[in-house]
C-alpha cells in the first residue's frame, strides 16, 4: 500500500531532482517532521542517471536506519530486504533486488575501501549530517575522493535538520542549498527553577535522577500524552526508573516505563517506540538515540536533562574517556521538537533560561575530540595523505599523529607510515584497530586462544556486563560471559557480546583461509566453534599446561568440587592465576601502550611513561595490587596517576613472548656518586618499563666518557677535580683576558663554558679515566693550551704575558684573576721614569699596586702619569720620613728607577 500522506518535503522534490541531475550535488536542510529521510530516497528511485545503481543512505544511528528502511518498504507495500534494505552492525537485510540501502557508521567506509569507484552506487546520501559523526566525515571525504578521481557521475546529497549549510556546500564545489520547513506543532518550553541537572550531576552527594523523577511526576499530572525523557547514559536511565518506582506516583499506575538506548536489541527498541496500548501511557527513558530520525508515536511531553555523554580523547595521554557534558543549543532544539511531531506538546528543560544562553550553539564534531586511530588506518589504506583529502573539519594534526603512532605499535603502519599487510587485515574485521590486532596476533602466536580473543574484543567494545561494584578485573567479565560468578549480568549486553564474538570468530576464520597465514591458522579456520574448555594443550610461559584443566576450572567453579570427589587436589587459585595470565596477555596485544609495571602501593608505571593507580584498593583483589605487571584497558585520565577502571594481570613470560620485537636492550652507563665510579648496565626495556638489568663488564669507551662528563657537569666540585697548578690557573686567566679582547678568536674560560665545551678540550684525553678521581692525573694547563694554535700562543705571549718588565729591569708577574682588571704589585721606586701605564691586549691598562720599600701597598693606580703629577708628592713625604735612606727624587719622571735602596751611579 503506497504512502499517500503529503509532507512538507514533497514541494522541494522537483527542485532537488533538477539539481542532482545537473550539478550532481545538493545540500538539503529540512526541519524535523518534513519527511526528508523517508521521502527523498523513494523519489530518486526512477531517476535516469541512476541507471540501475543503488541509492546508499548513511544514517548515524542503528535504530533510525532500521526504522527508515521499514517505513520506506511499507510505503512500497513490500518487506524490508526487497526494494529497500539496510546494513547495520550484526544485522543485514538486502537482496539482489535491493535498490535503496540504509547503512550505518563504518558500512559506507567498507564499501568505498572495497570498491573505490563505488560502481554499484548512483548516489550517496548523508542523513542527519549535523551530528558530525566521525564515520560520516570520513565517509564524505572518501566519497569526494571517489567522485573527483574515479566517478564524476556519482551524486552526493547532504541532509540535515539543524546545520549551517554553507561550509558543506562549499566543500561540495558550491552545491545548491535547499531549505524546507518541517511539519511540526507548537511546543511550550518550560525552564525548571532550582539547581540544574548538570550541577546536580557533578555535585557530590546529589542525585540528578531525583529531580528528573519529580519533574516526570509533575508533568504526567499536568499534561496528556506519552513522555520522552532524555538522559546521558544507561546508568542514569536505570536510576531514574528506580526513582519513579519508589515514588509511588498515582499517575504511574497506568503508565509503562520503558528504556531506549543503543544496547537494546532491535525488537526491544521497536517496543519502546511502538504506539502504546489503549488506556495506558508510556514514559520512555532515552539516551540521545531518540534525538533525530525516529518518530516516537504518542509523545507530547519531552523532559530534557540537558546532558549528553561523549567520548573525548586526551591529547596529553592519548587515552579516551567518557565525559558527561551540557548539550548544545541545536541538540536541545532537536530534543524539544520530539514533543511536536504529531500534536502540540510541552518541553521541560532542567536548566534555567540564563544557563541556556551560555550553551554552545552547535555540537563539537567528533573529529576534534575523538580517537583518530581508526581514521588514520582508513586513510592509510586509501593510499593518500590526510592533508590531500577534502574534509569539512580537517583532522587535528596532534590527534592524527597520536593515532599513527599507536598504529605503528600495533604494526599496522611501518616506519614510513605506510599501511602494512597486517594493517589491511585489521581493517577487514571492522572494529577498533586495538581489538582487531589482538585477534589477528593471537591467531599467529597462540591460535588456541583466538576464540578467547574474540570474546574479549566483544567485551571491550560493548558496555560493561557487570555492575560497578564488580571491581576492575577483566577476568571476572570473561568468567561471567561463561556463566561463572555471582554478579548480576546485563543480559541485553551479554547477548550482543555473544553475537559480536561469533561474528569476529567467523571473520577471523575466513581471513585465515584467504590469507593462508600458516598451518596453525588454517587448522583453526576448519575447527568447529567449540568452547574454550574443549581445546587442547598449549604453552603458558615456559612449561606446557593442560588448557582443559585450568580454563575449564577457572570458568566453571563446580569443577573444583568434582575434583575433590576424585581425590584430585584443589588448585583453583593457581588455575585462576593461569587464565588470568592469558587474559592479560591477550589484552596486552590490544593495549601495548598501557602495560604497567608495579611501583608499589597499588601504583604502576605504564609503558608510555605515565603513571596509573588502582583506586579503591579495599575492593580490588590482592593479586591485582601486588602483580608485577598488569594491562590497563580503561583509565579515567585524571591527575598525574590515572585511576585504573579495568585491567588484568599479565606475566613477564607472556610479555617477552608477545612483545619481544618491541623490546630493546640498551647499555646504560652512569656515575655512581656513592662508589665514586662508573656503573655500566645492560637494560632490557619495553618503553618506560625496565624488565631486566645486568652489569655490563665491557661498556663502550665513548659511553663511559660521556657518563663521566655528565657527572663532571653535575658534580659539586666540577672542574676542581682536575690538576690545577699555579701556572695552569694563570694560563686560564690569561686566556680569559684574551677572550675579553678577542671573543671570536679565543674561547671563554668560565666554569659554565668550559663544562659545556668539555667534549672538545677534555674528552680526547679521557681514554684511561674510569672514575672522577682519575681526572687528577690530567694537567689542566696542558689541555687548555692544546686548544690554541701556534699563532695564538705567540700572540697571547705578547698581548697577555706572564710577566711585565718594569723600568728597574725586574720581571713582575701579572695577576689575571680579574680578566678585565689585570694588575701587578711593584715597589714604587722601580717605576721611576715610567710615564705611561702598560696595556694588555693592546687596550686594557694594567692596574698597578705601588709598594713601599717594605712591600706594603701605598697606592693603586691605572694612570701613572696622573699619579706622578699629583699623588706622588704627598706619598713621598710619608715614605721619606719612614724610609730616610731610600732615594725619593723631586722629579719622578726623570729619576732613575731602582730595585735597591739607592740607584747605582
Amino acid at each position: 500500500m503506497a504512502d499517500i500522506h503529503s509532507l512538507p518535503i514533497d514541494a522541494l522534490i522537483p527542485q532537488l531532482l533538477h539539481h542532482l541531475n545537473t550539478s550532481g550535488t545538493a545540500v538539503l536542510i529540512a526541519e524535523p517532521g518534513a519527511g526528508k529521510t523517508t521521502r527523498i530516497p523513494l523519489a530518486l528511485l526512477h531517476e535516469p542517471w541512476l541507471d540501475g545503481r543503488r541509492i546508499i543512505m548513511l544514517e548515524p544511528r542503528r535504530l533510525a536506519a532500521i526504522s527508515a528502511a521499514r517505513y520506506m518498504a511499507s510505503a512500497l507495500g513490500e518487506s524490508v530486504g526487497q526494494t529497500v534494505g539496510y546494513r547495520v552492525a550484526l544485522d543485514t537485510r538486502v537482496s539482489e533486488r535491493t535498490r535503496i540501502e540504509v547503512v550505518t557508521e563504518g558500512v559506507l567506509t567498507r564499501m568505498v575501501q572495497q570498491d573505490p569507484s563505488l560502481e554499484q552506487a548512483g548516489i550517496i546520501i548523508f542523513d542527519e549530517f549535523h551530528e558530525r559523526n566521525l564515520h560520516a566525515d570520513l565517509g564524505l571525504a572518501l566519497t569526494m575522493e571517489s567522485r573527483s578521481l574515479l566517478r564524476d557521475d556519482l551524486r552526493v546529497l547532504i541532509m540535515s535538520a539543524t546545520m549551517n549549510p554553507e561550509p558543506v556546500a562549499r566543500l561540495l564545489d558550491d552545491a545548491p542549498v535547499l531549505i524546507s520547513t518541517g511539519r511540526s506543532f507548537p511546543v511550550d518550553t518550560i525552564y525548571e527553577s532550582g539547581e540544574s541537572a548538570f550541577n546536580l550531576y557533578n555535585r557530590p552527594g546529589a542525585y540528578m535522577e531525583q529531580k528528573v523523577a519529580a519533574v516526570i511526576g509533575k508533568a504526567l499530572s499536568q499534561h496528556d500524552g506519552d513522555m520522552l525523557v532524555f538522559l546521558p547514559g544507561v546508568r542514569e536511565l536505570r536510576r531514574t526508573q528506580q526513582e519513579l518506582l519508589r515514588s509511588g506516583h498515582e499517575q504511574l499506575a497506568q503508565t509503562d516505563i520503558v528504556m531506549l538506548h543503543g544496547g537494546l536489541k532491535a525488537e526491544q527498541q521497536d517496543q519502546a517506540v511502538r504506539q502504546r496500548q489503549a488506556g495506558r501511557r508510556k514514559v520512555i527513558l532515552s539516551t540521545s538515540l531518540a534525538e533525530s530520525s525516529v518518530t516516537v508515536d504518542g509523545v507530547r511531553i519531552v523532559i530534557d536533562s540537558g546532558l549528553m555523554r561523549t567520548r573525548v580523547l586526551s591529547p596529553a595521554t592519548g587515552m579516551e574517556k567518557m565525559e558527561t557534558r551540557r548539550v548544545s543549543v541545536d541538540a536541545a532544539d532537536q530534543r524539544r521538537g520530539r514533543a511536536g511531531r504529531q500534536a502540540a506538546g510541552v518541553c521541560y528543560r532542567l536548566w534555567s533560561a540564563e544557563e541556556h544562553r551560555i550553551l554552545p550553539a552547535e555540537r563539537v564534531p567528533e573529529m576534534l575530540q575523538s580517537d583518530l586511530t581508526p581514521l588514520a588506518l582508513e586513510v592509510s589504506a586509501w593510499g593518500t595523505h590526510v592533508e590531500e583529502m577534502a574534509w569539512l573539519t580537517p583532522p587535528p594534526a596532534h590527534l592524527y599523529q597520536q593515532g599513527q603512532h599507536l598504529l605503528q605499535q600495533l604494526e599496522a603502519l611501518d616506519e614510513q607510515l605506510r599501511i602494512t599487510e597486517h594493517g589491511r587485515r585489521m581493517i577487514t574485521l571492522g572494529s577498533h584497530p586495538r581489538l582487531t590486532h589482538m585477534i589477528l596476533r593471537t591467531g599467529e602466536v597462540e591460535p588456541t586462544y583466538v576464540e578467547l580473543a574474540c570474546q574479549m574484543a566483544a567485551l571491550l567494545q560493548e558496555r560493561d556486563i557487570l555492575p560497578p561494584s564488580a571491581g576492575i578485573d577483566l577476568v571476572d567479565r570473561v568468567r561471567a560471559l561463561h556463566g561463572a560468578g555471582n554478579h548480576t549480568i546485563d543480559q541485553y549486553v551479554l547477548e550482543r557480546i555473544k553475537e559480536w564474538s561469533t561474528r569476529f570468530l567467523r571473520q577471523y576464520r575466513q581471513l585465515a583461509v584467504e590469507y593462508k597465514q600458516g598451518t596453525s591458522n588454517t587448522t583453526l579456520a576448519n575447527t568447529s566453534h567449540a568452547s574454550l574448555a574443549n581445546t587442547s594443550h598449549t604453552s603458558l610461559g615456559n612449561e606446557p599446561i593442560s588448557k582443559h584443566q585450568h580454563v575449564n576450572r577457572a570458568f566453571h567453579p563446580n569443577t573444583a568440587s568434582h575434583n575433590k570427589h576424585n581425590n584430585q587436589p584443589d588448585d583453583k587459585q593457581t588455575d585462576h592465576q593461569q587464565i588470568e595470565l592469558w587474559v592479560g596477555a591477550l589484552l596486552s596485544l590490544a593495549y601495548p601502550d598501557r602495560i604497567g609495571q608495579n611501583r608499589g602501593d597499588g601504583r604502576f608505571r605504564l609503558r608510555i611513561g605515565r603513571g596509573a593507580q588502582i583506586g579503591n584498593r579495599s575492593q580490588v583483589a590482592s593479586y591485582l595490587q601486588t602483580a608485577a605487571y598488569i594491562v590497563a584497558a580503561e583509565l579515567d585520565d585524571h591527575g598525574s596517576d590515572s585511576r585504573i577502571l579495568l585491567a588484568a594481570v599479565v606475566g613477564e613470560d607472556q610479555l617477552r613472548r608477545l612483545h619481544e620485537h618491541h623490546m630493546e636492550e640498551v647499555s646504560q652507563v652512569h656515575y655512581d656518586a656513592e662508589r665514586e665510579s662508573i656503573r655500566a648496565q645492560r637494560i632490557t626495556r619495553l618503553g618506560a618499563i625496565v624488565l631486566r638489568e645486568v652489569n655490563d663488564p665491557h661498556p663502550a669507551v665513548e659511553t663511559v666518557q660521556q657518563a663521566l662528563l655528565t657527572a663532571l657537569r653535575t658534580h659539586g666540585r666540577g672542574l676542581n677535580l682536575l690538576q690545577w697548578t699555579r701556572s695552569a690557573v694563570q694560563l686560564r686567566q690569561r686566556l680569559a683576558l684574551m677572550h675579553v679582547v678577542q671573543p671570536d678568536q679565543y674561547p671563554a674560560m668560565d666554569d659554565e663554558s668550559l663544562l659545556a665545551e668539555a667534549d672538545e678540550w677534555l674528552l680526547p684525553y679521557m681514554d684511561t679515566v674510569r672514575k672522577l678521581s682519575d681526572l687528577r692525573r690530567l694537567q689542566a694547563g696542558e689541555l687548555l693550551l692544546n686548544r690554541l694554535s701556534w699563532q695564538q700562543r705567540q700572540e697571547m705571549d705578547i698581548l697577555a704575558p706572564t710577566h711585565i718588565q718594569v723600568p728597574s729591569g725586574s720581571r713582575i708577574p701579572v695577576d689575571y684573576s680579574d680578566p678585565e682588571r689585570p694588575f701587578i704589585a711593584v715597589r714604587l721606586q722601580e717605576m721611576f721614569g715610567c710615564t705611561s701605564t702598560p696595556l694588555l691586549g693592546n687596550r686594557i691598562p694594567v692596574t698597578i699596586q705601588l709598594l713601599s720599600p717594605a712591600s706594603r701597598p701605598v697606592q693603586v693606580t691605572s694612570d701613572l702619569e696622573s699619579f706622578w703629577q699629583h699623588a706622588y708628592f704627598d706619598i713621598k713625604k710619608d715614605l721619606k720620613g719612614r724610609y730616610p735612606k731610600h732615594h725619593w727624587p723631586d722629579d719622578p719622571f726623570a729619576a732613575q728607577p731602582t730595585n735597591r735602596v739607592k740607584p747605582r751611579n
